[in-house]
């Protein structure tokens, strides 16, 4: 057998293994989805951090201050609150619609249809732990220990990761990693729960979000 024809060999094996995976995967996930929610998560942790540290209010831990009333004024602890909320819903939503616009986006440039098996089946796989993550915080703050929110909100959220990489890219599974265990240590500390909030849904969607943005890039 010549090299030349060990080379079209290769080619064809390496095409159809990309096919088998596009067929399996959801691929057309955009590294820029990362880096916008990211963005968005950090301003969001930014806002929050001002209110937190607006007289009357003086607290470190961001989820002691809110929830706990650590302030002087029960009406300036009650409008924070509602800040707050409020704040989490928006920057939900917008995260959403970020997140839609440039999967949408990728998956015209590359003519392939978004609403596949493979995407219905990641975003199952996301929603449950994310779910059940959502209902556990919420136990949290009802039992009076909303300085473990930050923590498990991380931990759940790279358990969704991994449970939902399987039917997407690889690096989504190593940021799954990343955040349980950036989630586990903030627990194990018990504070600075913003501050780490901010670096595993900001910083660390930044980054791997420009490392999928790059090697997609490369690849072509």
């Amino acid at each position: 057998m010549g090299m030349s024809q060990y080379s079209e060999q290769l080619k064809d094996l390496t095409h159809i293994r990309s096919l088998m995976e596009k067929s399996t995967k959801f691929v057309s996930l955009s590294g820029m989805t990362g880096i916008g929610i990211g963005l968005i998560a950090l301003i969001a942790a930014a806002i929050v951090f001002i209110i937190a540290h607006t007289a009357p209010f003086q607290s470190s831990d961001i989820f002691w201050y809110f929830v706990d009333g650590l302030g002087d004024s029960e009406n300036a602890l009650q409008h924070a609150r509602i800040w707050l909320y409020s704040l989490a819903i928006l920057t939900l939503i917008v995260s959403i619609t970020v997140g839609l616009f440039f999967t949408i986006k990728k998956t015209r440039e590359h003519q392939v249809k978004l609403w596949t098996k493979s995407f219905r089946l990641m975003l199952l796989n996301i929603a449950i732990p994310l779910a059940t993550g959502g209902f556990f915080c919420l136990i949290l703050i009802r039992m009076g220990l909303p300085q473990m929110v930050a923590g498990s909100m991380l931990v759940f959220y790279g358990l969704a990761l991994i449970n939902g990489a399987k039917y997407t890219l690889q690096d989504v599974n190593s940021l799954g990693l990343v955040e349980i265990i950036l989630g586990l240590f903030t627990l194990w500390l018990n504070k600075y729960g913003l501050e780490m909030w901010a670096i595993g849904f900001g910083i660390l969607h930044i980054i791997y979000g420009a490392k999928i943005y790059l090697t997609q890039q490369t690849n072509g």
